[in-house]
């Protein structure tokens, strides 16, 4: 038996390397954004939200929307287009095993493959193959070896709703919002200057808070999912002051109010 101390040791652990991994992916690999300040930015909401949920399950959630994010980058190059595609149906149907909201994303994969220029008969068909046959893998081995309806129960309650509670993290949401609001307006300003593939992921990171905005209500669509996506817009827009003790102080006063509205203080 784990020590719970040591257990939070291991989850704020696991979730640093996370975040490392998220800015090697936005920073270093892809350049979407210049500032190191997104370790930090993204770090404190993620462990709050993450918390919220079993501790692991929150790490879990964030690890398979990192392996979204780059699967869905990729697809940009064009690279092993349908080998990407195939594996992006493959780690939604594994990651709808945990989380009804990556059944969702199913048909927002179409969507970033529209804004790519990707879309095609067989993309837009075997990522459906992918999630279908984890699925019909799960189904199999439930019912040889654990007869049982316990998956089968799972994939019903994909389709539940449960909205309530949700009011509880409305001033949360509304926060969100307008980061991403500042973001936007800063970014709409410097479009002339933004390359081709950070103009299209852009738009494809904004279509899909605001599916995760629609949806929220439902309770299908946990916070701790967009976090990232949220931070990688607003510290775009911190990039563009010049003054750096004007960065910093405005990232500090963001993550206060983030832990106040967190703990119910303001």
């Amino acid at each position: 038996m784990i020590h719970p101390i040591a257990g939070w040791i291991l989850f704020i652990c696991g979730l640093l390397l996370l975040v490392l991994a998220y800015q090697r992916l936005f920073q270093m690999q892809y350049k979407l954004v210049k500032q190191h300040a997104l370790v930090s930015f993204m770090f404190v909401p993620l462990q709050f939200l993450a918390a919220q949920h079993h501790p692991l399950e929150g790490v879990i959630l964030s690890a398979f929307m990192f392996g979204l994010l780059y699967l869905w980058f990729d697809a940009f190059t064009g690279d092993k287009l349908l080998s990407n595609a195939l594996n992006t149906g493959f780690l939604l149907g594994i990651g709808s095993l945990f989380n009804p909201v990556f059944t969702l994303l199913l048909p927002f994969t179409v969507l970033v493959y529209i804004i790519y220029a990707r879309l095609s008969g067989r993309t837009l068909i075997i990522p459906s193959i992918g999630f279908i046959t984890v699925w019909l893998y799960a189904f199999s081995f439930d019912y040889l070896f654990a007869d049982s309806t316990f998956v089968w129960n799972n994939f019903l309650n994909q389709f539940k709703v449960a909205s309530a509670g949700w009011q509880d993290q409305l001033s949360l949401l509304i926060f969100f919002g307008l980061l991403l609001v500042l973001g936007l307006v800063e970014f709409i300003t410097t479009l002339n200057r933004a390359n081709v593939f950070k103009r299209l992921t852009f738009l494809a990171l904004v279509s899909l808070i605001a599916m995760a905005v629609l949806v929220y209500p439902t309770g299908l669509f946990p916070l701790v999912v967009i976090v990232p996506v949220v931070s990688l817009v607003f510290v775009n827009y911190l990039q563009f002051i010049k003054r750096t003790w004007i960065k910093e102080l405005a990232m500090w006063i963001v993550l206060a109010v983030f832990i106040l509205l967190q703990q119910n203080l303001i």
